[in-house]
Parts: C-alpha cells; structure tokens; sequence
C-alpha cells in the first residue's frame, strides 16, 4: 500500500508497506492510517473502506476519555489508536508531540523470579 502525507507532517517521499504483515519474531503487525493511504484502485480503496467501517465499529473498540490538562502515551507497537474530534478549549492550546525511538525488550516475555 502507498501511504502519502499532508505537507504538514514534514515527510517528504510517499511510503509503501503492506497493511498487514509479521515483525521479526513472527508475531502479527498492523500499520494503517486512514487519512494517508492512497489505494491503487477502485477495488483496493472499497477494501480499505470496509477495513475503516470494521476498525470504527468493532466491539473491541476502547474509548478513553481525556480530561483536560491530561494527557496519554500511546506506544504505537501495541495500540492501533485514533483521535475523536474535540471543541477546543477557548484558554487552553492542544499540543502534540510525538516521540521517536526504540523500546528494549525483554528475549523472554515471562521473567522467572528467583
């Protein structure tokens, strides 16, 4: 899939990766972001249409609420996230920040204690 970003994202080149696929140990990845994907075709964009619809009204969807002057951190690894629209407080900025880098893990994911 070809992945294209607004102007405002500061990425230059267009990214190709498929939606679905397996990290390095196997386990399965999902990588998708509604707003940027371009589809190839007609077919490839109804897909990708009934992917959002399933992702949008899925049962195991999560709604978590932030109160102001809160904020979250997602690890984009383990959460597939998106953001409701929100009324802008009129005192109040909105700030995103993203933060870039690796997260050591563990070769085992149970630890025995000794």
């Amino acid at each position: 899939m070809r992945f294209a970003a607004p102007p405002s994202k500061n990425v230059s080149k267009d990214v190709f990766h498929p939606v679905f696929d397996v990290d390095q140990q196997g386990r399965p990845v999902m990588r998708y972001i509604d707003q940027f994907v371009q589809p190839k075709d007609f077919e490839e964009g109804v897909w990708l249409s009934e992917l959002s619809d399933a992702i949008e009204t899925s049962k195991g969807t999560l709604s978590v609420p932030v109160p102001v002057g809160k904020f979250l951190l997602i690890n984009n690894l383990f959460w597939l996230h998106g953001r409701d629209r929100f009324t802008p407080h009129p005192d109040l900025r909105r700030e995103l920040m993203r933060q870039r880098g690796y997260f050591a893990y563990a070769t085992h994911h149970y630890q025995t204690h000794q």
